[in-house]
């Protein structure tokens, strides 16, 4: 945010990733304050950086509430090791359509 706010470009935003925050013990609370310049999420569970298939195996519901008090509606990617796209790819997007309402 400190660089976000010091370029002051309009074509200079952010992208949060829950994988990194989560590997550096950021606090999800950081979502907050960059509301107005967020852009961008990509998502992967933080234990192996794999496909979110589990509400539960992560803290996907704390993102996930942060996200919605800023009135995020951007856009997000799976950015995961996946073993068999056929079978989790569904998973996932359900994940994420369930964690989204």
């Amino acid at each position: 945010m400190d660089f976000i706010r010091d370029v002051a470009h309009d074509h200079v935003k952010l992208l949060a990733d829950f994988y990194h925050m989560r590997r550096e013990n950021e606090d999800m609370d950081a979502l907050l304050s960059a509301s107005d310049h967020l852009v961008h999420l990509h998502i992967a569970n933080s234990n192996g950086r794999v496909c979110p298939l589990e509400r539960t195996e992560d803290i996907y519901d704390t993102f996930f509430e942060r996200l919605k008090e800023i009135g995020y509606q951007g856009r997000i990617s799976i950015e995961a090791r996946i073993e068999d796209v056929d079978r989790e790819a569904p998973i996932a997007l359900a994940l994420l359509r369930e964690l989204s309402k």
